[in-house]
């Protein structure tokens, strides 16, 4: 016997493709996402930084914690994809969240909480592309997010190497608390020890 939700179900597949099903489940989980990370009350102002942190799946999660500019370089191969998520969390509540990605690294399917992300191009010795979440103290949240795809870049000047950079910063309302993180980054087809983070 057919029920109500295998209708529904039918209904819905056979009038949506694929992508625009894609879209709605996003669409859906960001609207969750935004209940579950705005703030009870007003914004609260201490003297604690936010918790920053930088995901590449699969490779590792960098926090705002670490000097990674000094502990080794992020191996990436031309071509391949590789998913990241960024997010800020402050109990107080959050102002900003910013990542900035160097060219050689193309940003694909940007998708932020809330979802507000303003994107544009500048120049810190080479051009990167940056993406920025506003918070407004009237409307406070305790965590902001962004994830996307990246893609090194498969042209690499002399067929050697490329070295590129990926900078994520935030703040809270307390102008002192600023937070980031910076990691180093060589696209190449041959890494001297595999791909991925390998310390010096």
């Amino acid at each position: 016997m057919t029920t109500t939700s295998s209708l529904f179900k039918n209904l819905i597949t056979k009038s949506m493709n694929t992508k625009q099903l894609s879209k709605i489940t996003c669409a859906i989980m960001l609207l969750f996402s935004m209940i579950a990370c705005k703030k009870e009350g007003p914004v609260t102002i201490d003297n604690i930084k936010p918790n920053l942190t930088f995901e590449i799946s699969g490779i590792r999660t960098f926090n705002s914690d670490t000097d990674y500019t000094s502990l080794g370089n992020l191996y990436l191969e031309p071509g391949k994809n590789y998913n990241f998520n960024a997010a800020i969390n402050d109990t107080g509540g959050v102002k900003r969240l910013q990542v900035s990605i160097d060219t050689f690294l193309r940003v694909s399917n940007v998708i932020s909480v809330p979802n507000n992300t303003a994107s544009y191009a500048y120049v810190l010795g080479l051009i990167h592309r940056v993406y920025t979440i506003n918070g407004m103290e009237s409307d406070p949240f305790t965590r902001f997010a962004l994830s996307g795809k990246i893609v090194p870049n498969t042209y690499i000047p002399n067929q050697q190497e490329k070295a590129a950079f990926i900078y994520c910063n935030g703040d809270d309302y307390n102008q002192s608390n600023t937070t980031r993180i910076i990691i180093p980054c060589i696209i190449t087809n041959q890494p001297p020890n595999g791909y991925g983070w390998k310390r010096f």
